[in-house]
């Protein structure tokens, strides 16, 4: 049977904004890894797309921070690192 939730936020609301999030960084990954392939194969130089060139480096720039800030605030699970001592890693 549904509940009916008045106050507050849905239960499955953290859980969609987190999966909206990986999909947005995951898509400018996509953005990056896309521009530097053309950009590899010759469609386009560095000049002629100097807009585009400099959005693609924004957007670089702001998936490095989102990656950095991602390994700072997840430290290493202990469960992980209690399976490597108990294996002698």
């Amino acid at each position: 049977m549904a509940q009916l939730h008045l106050r507050g936020e849905h239960p499955h609301a953290a859980a969609a904004r987190r999966g909206l999030a990986q999909a947005f960084w995951a898509l400018v990954a996509g953005v990056v890894v896309a521009y530097v392939f053309f950009l590899a194969l010759g469609a386009f130089g560095w000049g002629e797309a100097g807009v585009l060139t400099v959005a693609v480096i924004g957007l670089a720039l702001l998936w490095v921070g989102h990656a950095i800030r991602a390994a700072r605030a997840d430290p290493h699970d202990p469960r992980i690192l209690r399976q490597r001592e108990r294996r002698g890693f």
